[in-house]
């Protein structure tokens, strides 16, 4: 019997976007799983939801799914409920999350721009009584002290002015994503997540869909652009590197009269769906590309107000903890505390992007050359040679495509069993009654 465990949430997506209807074959080509393990989840989905079957007299099937079958795994097991709960709270406890960090830069801020503040009107009023008492002339950063002499205009407006608060709206970034200014200082410091965590799926999912598009016969030139082809082997024999596309999809290799390597999936040519169909669901780049990391995802005016208001703490904390040379040092108490934790924060909150760029930039440098790599052997797939060009043409005699619905049907679960049995009774009947005549 079927269990929890059995149902694959890629497989249930993959069912969704076949509206419900689909082969194994199908299911593979959607989600890029394994066939044997799409094949498992298929007849474990099929048997928790009551999904109707209609098996060919080839004995292939195809599987109609109800439509609320999500709903009726969710009455079944508890465990998929909390699943559902959590998916839709899940964002707006994630959106807390960034919106409370962002707020924290701005607690740390008035906190620096407070210290500040109390040491300067401190600093005035000893200034003050020092000039009642003495008739010295000069106070604060106004007049002389000590010999030196401080500017009050340039210092007020640099902790004081509010031009560098003026954020203004935020623009669309590039992919059309909006993150309002505290999300931004959250995407600032921790970034947005690998870009390419669901690479491996896009890449399985691709190369399952070249091999449906292409009626389930490729060569080896129209996989190796969604493979990680070692860099230095562009030019090397590209069949070698086809083998776990095999392995996945249980293809076979298919030897022409000239030698030539075709490779032939006969699951991925089963199905239940129009090319119209298929082509609507699937647009297929022409290779796989990496996505670059980016130190934020969020509108680069906002990005550099975030990086700007770090800098500023960073320098006050500085300042203030007597670190960088100054008129004025906090004290030993609460002052000196509150500018030291500014201090530490201030260095995390710019330290880890800093870094993040560092590492990012390496990364990027690799996902470069391999998008290169892959995008030379699409172009090589696009202008072919002779000899490219004459194994395309062969693997045409390969390709196929088997509707499973337009097939003779031997059993449909939608029908009564009794009516099944009576009508292959009377096919049997008829197939014995014309091969006694072709005999006599």
């Amino acid at each position: 019997m079927a269990t929890l465990t059995d149902l694959n949430p890629a497989i249930m997506t993959a069912i969704d976007r076949l509206q419900y209807r689909a082969t194994v074959g199908d299911v593979a080509t959607q989600s890029g799983l394994n066939v044997a393990i799409a094949e498992q989840g298929v007849l474990a989905l099929a048997a928790q939801t009551g999904a109707q079957m209609q098996v060919t007299e080839s004995g292939d099937i195809a599987y109609t799914f109800p439509q609320n079958f999500r709903s009726t795994l969710q009455a079944k097991y508890w465990q998929l409920r909390l699943q559902a709960w959590w998916d839709g709270i899940s964002g707006t406890l994630f959106w807390i999350v960034r919106v409370m960090f962002g707020c924290s830069l701005f607690v740390v801020l008035f906190a620096i721009l407070a210290v500040g503040f109390v040491m300067i009107t401190t600093m005035n009023s000893n200034d003050d009584n020092s000039s009642d008492s003495g008739g010295g002339s000069g106070g604060g950063w106004g007049g002389s002290h000590g010999g030196n002499s401080y500017n009050p205009g340039f210092g007020s407006w640099f902790i004081w002015s509010g031009d560098w608060l003026s954020f203004g709206g935020p623009k669309p970034h590039d992919d059309g994503k909006q993150l309002s200014f505290l999300e931004t200082i959250f995407s600032f410091v921790f970034g947005d997540g690998n870009p390419n965590r669901n690479l491996e799926n896009r890449r399985w999912e691709t190369i399952a869909q070249r091999i449906s598009q292409s009626g389930g016969a490729v060569v080896a030139e129209q996989l190796t652009p969604y493979l990680d082809v070692p860099l230095n082997k562009l030019d090397t024999d590209e069949d070698q590197y086809v083998l776990p596309v095999l392995v996945r999809f249980n293809g076979s290799p298919q030897v022409t009269d000239d030698g030539q390597l075709i490779y032939t999936f006969p699951e991925l040519q089963k199905t239940v769906q129009t090319t119209a169909e298929n082509d609507r669901i699937n647009m297929i780049p022409d290779y796989l590309e990496e996505k670059s990391w980016k130190l934020s995802l969020g509108n680069p005016t906002l990005v550099t107000y975030a990086a700007m208001i770090g800098g500023l703490i960073l320098i006050l904390s500085l300042w203030f903890t007597g670190i960088l040379p100054g008129p004025i040092s906090a004290p030993a108490g609460i002052l000196r505390s509150v500018s030291v934790g500014a201090l530490a924060y201030s260095g995390f909150y710019l330290g880890l992007p800093t870094l993040r760029w560092l590492i990012q930039g390496q990364k990027n440098n690799k996902i470069a050359a391999r998008n290169s790599d892959r995008f030379k052997r699409a172009r090589q797939l696009n202008t072919p040679d002779e000899v490219l060009e004459n194994k395309l043409i062969q693997s045409k005699t390969f390709q196929q495509r088997l509707r499973i619905d337009q097939q003779p049907i031997a059993y449909d679960t939608d029908r009564d069993m009794l009516d099944q049995d009576l009508e292959q009774k009377d096919k049997l009947d008829a197939e014995w009654q014309q091969r006694l005549e072709d005999r006599s």
